[in-house]
């Protein structure tokens, strides 16, 4: 978060939004970055779910019948329970990110606005 002071010079506020600039490119990075995770989590939690719903589905039970469709889906639920987690937490980490582009967005434009008004102040005098 910016910290925006009453007697900033336009060079400081320029500065200022280099920086920001620059922020703004490495979340864009980190965003590709978890966004490619995260599909890689969610493709690997389809495909062991599916593996362990199949193998629950021609499995039989002790009585020898066979299982149910929820109950193969409770066995494939237990199964993947921890991919399921670590793609939960990517989608957040996505969602965290961009927020915080969101906010560094709205920051530049806040000193954008405040640049052009301080360059008008010092042209005047």
């Amino acid at each position: 978060m910016i910290e925006v002071k009453r007697d900033l010079t336009p060079i400081e506020i320029e500065n200022m939004l280099i920086e920001l600039t620059n922020e703004y490119a490495r979340k864009i990075e980190e965003l590709k970055n978890i966004l490619i995770q995260e599909a890689e989590a969610k493709v690997k939690l389809s495909l062991e779910y599916s593996k362990e719903y199949l193998l629950a589905k021609t499995s039989k039970k002790e009585n020898g019948k066979s299982i149910t469709d929820k109950e193969a889906e409770a066995k494939a639920n237990l199964a993947t329970a921890e991919l399921e987690l670590n793609y939960e937490i990517l989608k957040a980490q996505r969602r965290a990110i961009e927020g915080s582009l969101n906010n560094i967005s709205t920051e530049i434009e806040l000193l954008r606005s405040i640049y052009s008004f301080r360059k008008v102040e010092y042209e005047k005098v």
